[in-house]
């Protein structure tokens, strides 16, 4: 039953040391399910490669990366690999649809460096969900048909089909729903007028707005809209845009200005008089990041971005006039953040033995130690290499995957000419400018 789940798909290649004996290289991917029980077996390394001879001994495996790290458990006598606690994808990768868990193992006695690649799939655990679960709007009751109001669209953490949603409107006459996806794939909802409305029939209307993913079995999530009808203040303001988008980038300084928003209104005196504000129903966040000119619709910056921790932004701005029962206008902004290169590259060694030593014994092309690299900027800003800008003569690197790499001994080793030996990593990303950080360290 288990092997059915998780088959592991394997590649190899060999490294040949100058003495003849071979170092291996191997690939392993699983997958699995998101949400599975604690314990869940994976595999076992020394099966699935093929070491099926008796004998394994504790430390036959090794695991390169600290184990606190890692929802992973290995045994060291035969790699045997299982879940530890629970596997929730959206919170081992958030923001991100695929989810692939990596780390190394040594397995000293076969004289192999394992790359293992976990696949975390999606299921569909969530559901879609509005930012606000109730929604006050305010239309006059000479609103022209077809005029459109920007409603919040609904959030779904899942991924793939699990995480797209479709959306119903209750049964009414006055009012439908419309769904128009942007070029890059963002979903606008509005809530448009398809009948006239009078004030002195209907002085409300509540609306359920309902969001539904595409996952088996489907999940939904709901938002009431109660929409109040008010007396005829002859003209609303009007935006030129129900909607939109701008781009930041995250070094911004606070009082940068993102967009100037234009409404009209061809009413005279207090009745044309137009006024801007955030709607009431922004969440704290984007009130603490960005905030806007009453009279002039100016979109300013207020506090500081980072990529890392949010990259997009929705925020809701109205526009109402003077006049006696104002009908606010609405349209969204979206703000997408600009990643910048402002991480340096990290570097971290992972010894063989637990610490930076290496036997004279050991010939060329000896396994020394894993090199793992990390960078939490997007892009080429997040792409790291690695060189070694001190110590080549004596070690040599080889990558294994876009985030490791092997320390390997560059020539046979003398401790009576070198009792310790100088070495350092310079790990160096691809923005644009780049930066590089390097990390000195002594082997014994």
């Amino acid at each position: 039953m288990f092997l059915a789940l998780y088959v592991p798909v394997l590649w190899w290649s060999f490294l040949l040391l100058v003495d003849c004996q071979e170092v291996n290289t191997f690939n392993v991917h699983y997958q699995v399910p998101e949400e599975r029980q604690p314990g869940t077996v994976l595999g076992r390394l020394s099966e699935e490669l093929g070491w099926t001879e008796g004998g394994q001994t504790a430390g036959s495996f090794q695991l390169l990366q600290p184990s606190a790290l890692l929802p992973i458990q290995m045994d060291s006598q035969d790699g045997l690999l299982r879940t530890l606690g629970r596997m929730d994808r959206e919170q081992l990768c958030p923001h991100r649809d695929l989810c692939i868990i990596s780390f190394s193992v040594l397995a000293a006695r076969y004289l192999a460096l394992i790359h293992v690649e976990v696949h975390v799939l999606d299921i569909n655990d969530n559901g879609p969900r509005f930012p606000q679960m109730s929604v006050e709007l305010e239309i006059s009751e000479s609103v022209l048909l077809q005029t459109r109001i920007p409603l919040d669209r609904a959030v779904d953490p899942d991924a793939g089909s699990n995480g797209l949603c479709s959306y119903l409107l209750s049964p009414n006459e006055h009012f439908a729903l419309e769904v128009a996806v942007g070029s890059d794939g963002t979903q606008q909802v509005e809530l448009v007028v398809v009948k006239e409305v009078d004030r002195e029939r209907y002085s409300s209307f509540l609306l359920t707005v309902t969001a539904v993913d595409r996952g088996e079995p489907p999940r939904s999530g709901s938002a009431f809209v109660r929409v109040t009808v008010l007396d005829s203040n002859d003209n609303s303001p009007a935006f030129t845009q129900s909607s939109v988008t701008v781009e930041m980038r995250e070094d911004a300084s606070p009082g940068t200005l993102l967009v100037n928003l234009t409404a009209t209104d061809p009413d005279q005196g207090l009745n044309g008089e137009i006024e801007y504000s955030l709607s009431k129903h922004t969440p704290v966040e984007v009130l603490r990041t960005f905030t806007i000119e009453s009279r002039t619709g100016r979109v300013l910056l207020q506090q500081q971005l980072d990529y890392e921790k949010k990259s997009t932004y929705e925020v809701d701005v109205q526009a109402r006039d003077h006049g006696a029962n104002p009908i606010p206008a609405h349209c969204k902004l979206l703000v997408r953040v600009v990643d910048i290169n402002d991480n340096l590259p990290e570097v971290h060694v992972i010894w063989a033995g637990q610490a930076a030593v290496v036997s004279e014994a050991q010939p060329k092309d000896s396994f020394v130690g894993l090199v793992t690299l990390s960078d939490p900027d997007a892009g080429d800003n997040g792409k790291v290499d690695c060189y070694i800008s001190r110590g080549a003569e004596h070690f040599s690197l080889r990558r294994i995957s876009p985030s490791s790499y092997m320390l390997l001994t560059n020539t046979p080793l003398d401790r009576e000419n070198w009792a310790e030996l100088n070495l350092t990593l310079l790990a160096q990303d691809r923005g644009t400018p780049s930066l590089a950080a390097a990390r000195d360290f002594t082997v014994d």
